[in-house]
């Protein structure tokens, strides 16, 4: 059922992107931001949501080696950077940290499998992973060109408006906050 579901939001958000639809950076709220928060919020619902108590039944050590899918996933945003497709804030170079998650998340799932680490080394990877996540969500948020920006960008924050960076925000980030959530 989650696969399917994701399916159809990978649709529905790649549709609304390829349309031009969240390129309105300026209505209020502006679409992208709207369109973050409701994933933020339907990943939140499932969490809490009996499948999201399924899911959270998984082995601690697979919920936290599943943050190493975001090393590629910074890989991406850093070569983003350098092509100017995305500012430079969002990547390792800028203000975005959250590569370190995805380089401890196999060895920190590694040590709490074979027993080399206590349970709540677990539990301080997925707050630091937590806080990282939100940082770099929230220095894109006041990046992009909305009457609310704080951070000026070269490029502007734009990109993830657009098919298939339009997955970032509404697919990754959703992936890494819902693993941390059922940590």
């Amino acid at each position: 059922i989650v696969g399917v579901a994701t399916c159809v939001w990978m649709a529905i958000t790649y549709g609304l992107a390829a349309q031009g639809v969240l390129q309105d950076f300026q209505s209020i709220p502006p679409k992208p931001a709207l369109l973050l928060g409701a994933t933020l919020l339907l990943v939140a619902v499932l969490a809490v949501s009996p499948m999201g108590a399924r899911l959270a039944r998984l082995p601690l050590t697979w919920l936290v080696a599943l943050q190493g899918f975001r090393l590629p996933v910074e890989l991406l945003i850093h070569r983003a950077t350098q092509e100017g497709v995305a500012p430079e804030i969002l990547s390792w170079s800028g203000r975005n940290f959250d590569v370190v998650t995805a380089l401890i998340a196999l060895p920190v799932a590694f040590a709490i499998h074979r027993g080399l680490a206590p349970r709540a080394l677990a539990f301080a990877f997925n707050l630091i992973g937590l806080a990282l996540l939100a940082n770099v969500v929230t220095t894109a948020v006041f990046a992009m060109p909305t009457r609310f920006q704080l951070l000026q960008t070269e490029p502007p924050n734009v990109w993830i408006a657009h098919p298939p960076f339009v997955w970032l925000p509404c697919v990754l980030v959703a992936s890494a906050l819902l693993g941390h959530l059922l940590v």
